[in-house]
């Protein structure tokens, strides 16, 4: 019996569908939800809301699993503007990887400068700020997806800290000596320094100007200025040469940046100066209205920027008497101060209107007079009388302040006893401020050639910040937390004049704490991301509270290693630092697990006569 099929009814063409009818595999359509539209972006003359698909945007409003509407991500007055905030860090994530991608060149940055300037006047009418974001942006690099990764945690040895240690040379005076020697010509040697970032930044420089100077970190790190023709003041027989048509870099350090301005003064100059992203956000007006008065000038190569990259142009007609304003940064005196002994004849700087006028005088005469300069010092006043410095074979350095606060102040912390042996930079800015901190938590004893440290017996009379310096905020933070009790709110003194509040209080609410006037009130327990410290001594104050909060994360730890090399070395060598790193320990016993395979030598067991005749090739 045969099967007869009957024919099927022909499918009417894709014209006469139903297209809005739903397809058989697709779900009912929610009535509650809105219609979107099928194209990745809707028409803006129609007004309606951006709907581009993205791997970042998420649907917040489908509906839940027990069918009723989920809330919107933001419920408060202020989650649009989280959300916008959102997106405008993805787009600087996404433009700092484009920027990656692509080969740097002054053309390329130059067109996307002069494209972001047309487009973003229509956003603010400050031309100065508009700079400042694009150079903003050009700096952005892209962190890892995961803040915790390569987070450095802090967990110190919390047993007693016992220390006898040489520290190293001060890597400042280093570089003031080294400037000295180069713009004179002179040789010297100087040894036993901390070998950081700055100061290799600063033999670089000196090298473009010239001078035959070098580092070696081989053994004892050390710094060699070669004798040659130095680059400031008059040359041999009084002659005057032009520094004209270099491009200089000085790296990301201020007084680097000083010390080439006024030293490169007692010459015809005429040159380009570049650094790094720290430099060209650095506010330089108050030197560029100081120069005018010594026969410079001082021109931002991007108008309306105030940082690097400058351009330089002095004419060497200097002045008798200088009135330093008080605007003035303290690394410029420092180096204008220094830069006065190639002056062409005798010079008088008065300090009077400065506020670390006697500090900064301090550590200048140290210098100077260290190099055979003679100096007469009146009140805030000091006249030098020029002359080619006469350098030490090996000048003598201060230790280093930083790191000689981080260990004398552990022992008031974990209990022990710290000996450092080296000169206490009494000269230096800082030290003053720093010695009267460490003496809140610490009996210290400051003698010629040693430093000691000891836990305080008693309870330090009541806490006073109003006399520090805002560097030393974080410092003075962590170490009045380490003497609070772990319960109840806490009365905080006020502030160091010009702390940035915020950044206090994120460092107090990482220690445990949040900040409520002039009182402290203890936070819940629990995990907190990863923080990255501004400078050195906010570093040094996070890695001192670590001690008495044991799970604090530093995102940032180069931050330190690039000013302190063997900081992170001494911390996680506790409780008995060191300074040198050990060598890698290799077993003792270094034979295989495995079967060992044997050489055998055939003729060791088999007689001569049967061995197999030698080949003869000559006769083949």
């Amino acid at each position: 019996m045969n099967d007869v099929k009957t024919p099927r009814e022909p499918r009417p063409p894709f014209k006469n569908r139903d297209e809005h009818a739903p397809r058989r595999d697709a779900p009912a359509r929610d009535a509650s939800r809105p219609d979107r539209p099928r194209s990745g972006r809707t028409d803006r003359h129609t007004g309606g809301a951006d709907t581009a698909p993205s791997r970042f945007r998420r649907d917040d409003r489908r509906p839940a699993s027990d069918g009723s509407a989920r809330a919107p991500r933001r419920s408060d007055s202020l989650g649009p503007l989280r959300d916008v905030d959102e997106d405008i860090l993805r787009l600087i994530v996404r433009r700092a990887r484009l920027l990656a991608r692509m080969p740097e060149n002054a053309s390329r940055e130059r067109a996307l400068r002069t494209h972001w300037e047309e487009h973003a006047a229509r956003v603010s009418r400050d031309p100065r700020l508009i700079r400042q974001m694009f150079t903003l942006l050009q700096e952005v690099n892209v962190a890892a997806e995961d803040l915790t990764t390569g987070a450095f945690n802090l967990a110190p040895s919390s047993s007693p800290v016992q220390a006898d240690l040489t520290l190293p040379g001060s890597s400042r005076q280093a570089r003031l000596y080294a400037a000295l020697a180069a713009a004179a010509g002179a040789e010297t040697t100087i040894n036993g320094v901390l070998l950081n970032t700055p100061l290799v930044e600063c033999v670089k420089m000196l090298g473009q100007l010239g001078a035959n100077a070098r580092w070696d970190d081989a053994g004892t790190p050390r710094v060699r200025i070669a004798a040659g023709k130095g680059f400031a003041g008059p040359g041999q027989g009084g002659a005057v040469r032009s520094v004209l048509d270099k491009v200089l870099h000085v790296g990301e350090d201020p007084l680097n940046l000083y010390l080439l301005l006024f030293l490169l003064l007692t010459r015809p100059t005429r040159v380009k100066i570049l650094g790094e992203s720290t430099l060209r956000f650095l506010d330089l007006s108050p030197v560029r209205h100081f120069l005018p008065r010594l026969g410079a000038r001082l021109s931002s190569v991007v108008p309306g920027q105030d940082g690097l990259p400058v351009r330089l142009e002095a004419s060497a007609l200097l002045p008798c008497t200088v009135n330093v304003p008080g605007e003035l940064p303290d690394d410029a005196v420092t180096a204008l101060l220094l830069a006065t002994p190639f002056w062409h004849k005798p010079v008088t700087v008065d300090l009077g209107a400065c506020a670390h006028a006697g500090t900064l005088l301090d550590e200048a005469e140290t210098i100077l007079h260290g190099c055979g300069c003679e100096t007469t010092r009146q009140g805030f006043t000091l006249r030098v009388t020029p002359g080619v410095p006469r350098m030490a074979a090996a000048p003598a350095l201060a230790m280093t302040l930083p790191l000689a606060f981080a260990l004398l102040a552990m022992p008031g912390l974990t209990g022990g006893h710290v000996v450092l042996h080296g000169q206490w930079p009494a000269n230096e800015r800082l030290a003053a401020p720093a010695e009267a901190l460490l003496r809140r938590v610490v009996e210290l004893h400051v003698s010629a050639g040693e430093v000691e440290s000891a836990p305080r017996e008693d309870a330090p009379e009541a806490w006073d910040f109003t006399d520090l310096p805002a560097e030393l905020a974080g410092p003075a933070l962590a170490l009045f937390v380490s003497r609070l009790s772990a319960s109840g709110p806490a009365k905080l003194p006020a502030l160091p004049e010009g702390v940035d509040t915020l950044l206090a209080d994120e460092f107090l609410r990482h220690l445990g704490y949040a900040r409520n006037g002039h009182t402290l009130e203890p936070l819940p327990e629990g995990d907190r991301l990863p923080w990255a410290a501004p400078d050195v001594w906010w570093g040094i104050g996070f890695a001192l509270a670590a001690f008495t909060r044991r799970d604090l994360r530093l995102s940032n730890p180069g931050s330190l290693t690039a000013l302190i090399p063997p900081f992170w070395t001494a911390y996680n060598s506790l409780p008995e630092p060191t300074l040198e790193r050990q060598p890698v320990s290799t077993p003792e016993d270094d034979t295989p697990s495995g079967p060992v395979r044997r050489r055998i030598h055939s003729k060791e067991f088999l007689a001569e006569e049967d061995l197999p005749p030698a080949l003869d090739y000559d006769n083949d």
